[in-house]
């Protein structure tokens, strides 16, 4: 495969994508929704606009966005060739890409009504993804995205390549209960009314501490099921030192005893230690988290992949010294 010609055909897409953003205008539509590759010159090559009579191809459109940008301006259409058909779509993939894709289409209809099909165009143009437009090309490009989502958690799996940030880090999914008192050192009766209640209701046989948080709890995360999100040793010193102190004494799926703080009693649930506990909730933060940590990581795995698919760019000796590069830190 020649990904040198699929950046050139799809070369536009990027310009585009820059040109917007400025807040420029840039007359191409037509061309756009012709597929340009069905107009050439007697040379052969793809035209992509003409402009007082002169043709401008997409090799010289090519050549000159990539002397001026440099790599950047071609990343975001280069990678998603890379991971357009490189893993399984699952029915679990075709499922989420499904519901995203309604979503989507659901909100910007609610906010641009009748034109909600352009601003949808527009977006799609700037991820850097041309190859169908509309609802069919953002339901491809989510696709590619929740495929991209799984190579990567796969990736960092086999690779341990989470290790380190765990290990420093010491990331944690909590959430908790407050029955929040005025002076929990003389509580009203109540207080100590609601506290029994409450108590009552996480022991329960088959009790889900998410409802009780949510049905119970005095602390604004009663909206979220009692979470506080990914909690690490850092994040840690913002609660206080009697929350503090038990944040890590217990694991996956443990809850503490109920304990006083200022503000009245608490109970804390760990929800996830492990990268496999978070991925097993759906938690996407934590790859996220990884990324932030590690920047390097995702060039990495994407290398892995341009590898394992053979990916080269012909002759241009330039382009394959600025990928490698790019990917690796190291030149050709």
């Amino acid at each position: 495969m020649d990904y040198k010609e699929i950046l050139k055909k799809y070369w536009f897409t990027a310009i585009i994508a820059i040109l917007l953003l400025g807040g420029l205008i840039f007359f191409i539509g037509s061309t756009l929704s012709n597929k340009v590759s069905s107009l050439v010159n007697a040379d052969g090559q793809s035209v992509v606009f003409t402009y007082e009579d002169q043709e401008y191809t997409a090799d010289e459109l090519y050549n000159e966005v990539y002397d001026t940008f440099g790599i950047g301006a071609i990343l975001p259409v280069f990678e998603l060739e890379v991971y357009k058909g490189a893993g399984e779509v699952t029915k679990a993939i075709e499922s989420d890409a499904k519901l995203q894709t309604d979503m989507i289409i659901q909100n910007l209809k609610a906010q641009f009504g009748e034109s909600w099909k352009d601003r949808l165009d527009l977006v799609l143009y700037q991820t850097g993804y041309l190859t169908n437009t509309g609802e069919k090309g953002l339901h491809e490009y989510i696709t590619i995205e929740l495929v991209r989502e799984q190579i990567e958690k796969d990736y960092v799996l086999a690779n341990k390549s989470y290790e380190t940030y765990f290990n420093e880090n010491g990331p944690r999914l909590v959430s908790h209960i407050l029955v929040r008192m005025t002076d929990p050192e003389n509580p009203t009766e109540e207080e100590l009314a609601k506290l029994e209640e409450v108590k009552a209701a996480v022991a329960a046989e088959g009790a889900i501490f998410s409802e009780v948080a949510s049905k119970y709890s005095d602390d604004g995360s009663r909206e979220q099921g009692g979470s506080l999100g990914i909690v690490t040793k850092e994040s840690n010193k913002q609660f206080v030192e009697e929350f503090q102190n038990l944040t890590y004494s217990v694991g996956t799926n443990e809850t503490t005893a109920w304990f006083k703080t200022q503000f009245g009693y608490h109970i804390i649930r760990v929800d996830a230690t492990t990268l496999e506990d978070f991925l097993a909730l759906g938690n996407q933060e934590i790859m996220y988290n990884l990324f932030q940590d590690n920047p390097k990581l995702r060039l990495e795995i994407t290398w892995d992949q341009i590898q394992k698919q053979g990916i080269t760019f012909g002759n241009d000796e330039k382009l394959n010294k600025d990928i490698i590069e790019h990917y690796t830190g190291t030149g050709a």
